[in-house]
């Protein structure tokens, strides 16, 4: 979810509904997982935050908000379960062809193609890409805490 507006026009309802979307529903799931996973002693829990919640965004202050909430999560209780067995991470995407960006086209001056010349790797991400890095993230068994980042090298820049 998320909601592109100046700072001084984000209203309270708006970020309060993000934040139960983006950070509330991903907390309650997380208590939950943990609760069943710890006492296995093993399993991985893979969160998406966004490259907005690394760097921030210009007039996406809620949603960069909320996505930075998700790493503070995942990182807290990464530490927090560790020694239990459980590796908790989080994937930043960056910009991902999905129905919410063509969404976005349609509504806004943005096209594809001013989009992929934005990024350092000159195309748009794919969903197979997302898909890849959970994956690897789950396929790992001393990658805990990390964010990965998978942005077409935007937070390199």
């Amino acid at each position: 979810m998320n909601d592109f507006n100046p700072f001084t026009d984000l209203s309270s309802d708006k970020f309060e509904r993000m934040w139960q979307v983006n950070v509330l529903g991903l907390f309650w799931c997380m208590q939950e997982q943990i609760r069943l996973m710890a006492p296995q002693k093993l399993g991985h829990i893979v969160n998406m935050s966004s490259a907005a919640g690394l760097h921030g965004t210009p007039g996406g202050a809620t949603y960069a908000a909320t996505k930075h909430a998700v790493v503070g999560l995942t990182r807290s209780a990464a530490a927090e379960y560790a020694q239990a067995g459980l590796y908790i991470t989080s994937i930043a995407p960056g910009v991902i062809k999905t129905d919410i960006l063509d969404g976005m086209i349609k509504d806004g001056p943005m096209t594809e193609e001013s989009l992929s010349e934005m990024m350092p790797v000159k195309k748009i991400g794919d969903p197979a890409e997302i898909a890849r890095a959970v994956s690897f993230l789950l396929g790992s068994e001393f990658t805990t805490g990390s964010v990965l980042e998978v942005d077409g090298g935007v937070g390199a820049t």
